[in-house]
């Protein structure tokens, strides 16, 4: 775990996939290499697959400019880019917290200070991810209920961004699931 609050390491994610699904497999799905505004990029898509068959695993992308902006970053990209996309895709099965890398986090001055006050924290998400794993709701069951609770559409409805109060309401439904 790194000095931030609320976020787990990406090696610390994959520990803790690999503990509570021992059948599962983290495969990076594609790497394509493009140009945006001009400059090259590399964009890398992962997915976490629960069981052998899982038939909705979580995703994750990322992309990283090349080259890098940092000297960890510079001569890594790629490395880092994949790194990047499994944290995300560990993150959606609600695993670690942030959906983001620590160099992120630090270079967008988040810290427990900058979270909104009105929002759960990452580990109040955590509690209610793991809820869901335990009632056997998929991610995609858990995106649809956060959103219906937030009253907005699955790709606008975040976990972290639920009230105390929605983030109640998601659980109390959870919980009622037999």
């Amino acid at each position: 775990m790194s000095g931030l609050q609320g976020y787990t390491e990406v090696a610390d994610r994959i520990a803790m996939f690999y503990e509570r699904y021992p059948e599962g497999s983290i495969r990076t799905e594609s790497v394509e290499f493009l140009e945006v505004d001009g400059k090259s990029a590399v964009l890398v898509r992962s997915a976490c697959y629960r069981t052998p068959g899982d038939p909705t695993p979580s995703s994750g992308t990322a992309m990283e400019l090349i080259p890098g902006k940092n000297k960890v970053v510079a001569g890594s990209e790629v490395e880092v880019c994949e790194t990047s996309s499994w944290g995300r895709s560990l993150a959606a099965l609600g695993l670690g917290g942030k959906v983001a890398s620590a160099d992120e986090l630090r270079a967008k001055g988040v810290t427990q200070a900058s979270q909104k006050p009105d929002t759960i924290t990452a580990s109040q998400a955590k509690s209610i991810a793991e809820l869901a794993a335990e009632k056997n709701a998929t991610t995609a069951e858990l995106r649809k209920l956060v959103a219906e609770v937030m009253g907005k559409p699955v790709n606008d409805a975040r976990m972290l961004d639920l009230t105390l109060e929605q983030a109640a309401a998601v659980t109390e439904r959870l919980a009622a699931r037999s």
